[in-house]
């Protein structure tokens, strides 16, 4: 019966032109080629069925339709909390392999969003915390209006008002009244010489003047102060965020007029968002380019460290066609 139902379902997809067959992806998965676009040099690529939700881990789709208030409930479901320790686990590790802490220490963390790596941060031992991010950031719109601002910004303080009253229900070291918060672009920053460590979690491949915001993260140290950064570049796997193709690498592989043909074909609910995020929150900053920057804002790059796990994944298909775009 299963093998009737399937011949069906495959007669059914060929019927319109897909053939549906297991296609091994980059992590060694079992996934269905549900389709194929075909790019203007004349490169056809498989779309594989669930590739987005299996690179990221989660429904983002569900997840950026709602909307509503988040409680402790959503927060604990989506695990805010687990994530933001990890965060601080990674950067706890990094420092003491230098004999370094966080604790005692005034803390600037940029792009901060949920806070929960803010508060985080507080119960691993730092004196305070001051997270900022940009309410502005997160709206799919060009010129949005004050009240979807105003909107934004409330919406992220439920967030972290959520995340509050979960790191004190269940920690006793987390001390909330020494975190703040505050909506404010890190390359507009104005503080100086107030932080000991300043830190940020997929946050420098949205910043769109990274000199700018290097210098002012520069400034906002005091002299001995340390900058952490875990980068999530636009060349990695999965470097187009939420608007990553449906087959590996497809935000490189495609230039940016066969990139908007692949969305407004395959995704047409997504177009007005997909855009905006893909053209106008992702600087396209290298490795090389980011190191520079951070050498010519003042800063002196004790480590840079680069993890190339899937570096064994990319075909010399793969990596002709990211070349060429």
């Amino acid at each position: 019966m299963y093998k009737m139902v399937k011949r069906v379902i495959k007669a059914a997809f060929r019927s319109l032109g897909l053939e549906v067959t297991k296609a091994k992806n980059i992590y060694g998965n079992n996934l269905d080629i549900i389709g194929e676009f075909i790019d203007s040099k004349g490169y056809k690529f498989h779309l594989l069925k669930g590739y987005r939700r299996m690179l990221w881990g989660f429904d983002w789709e569900g997840m950026n339709k709602d909307r509503s208030v988040p409680s402790t409930e959503t927060v604990r479901k989506l695990g805010y909390i687990r994530k933001g320790r990890d965060q601080v686990a990674d950067l706890v590790h990094f420092l003491s392999i230098y004999g370094l802490k966080v604790e005692g220490r005034d803390v600037l963390e940029v792009g901060c969003f949920d806070g929960a790596a803010s508060y985080a941060l507080m119960e691993a031992g730092a004196r305070c915390v001051h997270g900022i991010d940009h309410a502005r950031g997160f709206i799919p719109s060009e010129n949005p209006t004050d009240a979807e601002i105003t909107q934004q910004r409330d919406w992220l303080q439920a967030l972290r008002d959520s995340v509050c009253l979960e790191f004190k229900r269940n920690s006793k070291a987390c001390k909330p009244e020494r975190v703040m918060f505050s909506d404010q672009d890190i390359s507009n920053f104005i503080e100086t010489n107030k932080y000991d460590l300043l830190v940020s979690t997929v946050t420098l491949e949205h910043i769109l003047n990274p000199r700018k915001a290097f210098k002012a993260m520069f400034d906002a140290l005091r002299p001995g102060g340390i900058s952490f950064h875990n980068y999530h570049p636009f060349f990695c796997t999965s470097g187009a965020h939420f608007d990553t193709c449906d087959f590996p690498w497809g935000h490189v592989r495609l230039n940016n007029d066969d990139f908007r043909q692949y969305i407004r074909t395959f995704r047409p609910n997504e177009i007005d968002i997909s855009e905006y995020r893909f053209f106008r929150t992702i600087n396209r900053l290298t490795l090389t380019d980011l190191k520079e920057i951070a050498l010519n804002t003042g800063f002196k790059v004790v480590d840079f460290y680069v993890s190339v796990d899937n570096w064994h994944d990319v075909t010399p298909v793969i990596y002709a066609q990211s070349k060429s775009t």
